[in-house]
């Protein structure tokens, strides 16, 4: 994923930077959608998150470069994330 700083935002994914795969296999992708608890700001009632994921091909040098775009709603007024 990328490096970019997340502390003046509400929200920020959390995933691995690397998948290491088979060639010609799926693979899977875990994220966890995390609150910044030193945010200051009123919480947004939606927010956009772009990161790019790379993925490497096992026993190659061959790398992919996935976007990943997210969007986060607030379900209410409460710092719920839905």
């Amino acid at each position: 994923m990328t490096s970019e700083d997340f502390s003046d935002r509400a929200y920020d994914i959390i995933s691995q930077n690397t998948v290491n795969c088979m060639a010609n296999s799926p693979f899977f992708v875990n994220l966890q959608l995390k609150t910044n608890m030193n945010y200051k700001g009123v919480m947004p009632k939606s927010d956009t998150i772009r990161k790019v994921l790379i993925l490497k091909v096992k026993n190659s040098t061959v790398h992919y470069n996935y976007p990943i775009e997210a969007y986060v709603f607030e379900s209410s007024a409460a710092s719920n994330v839905s």
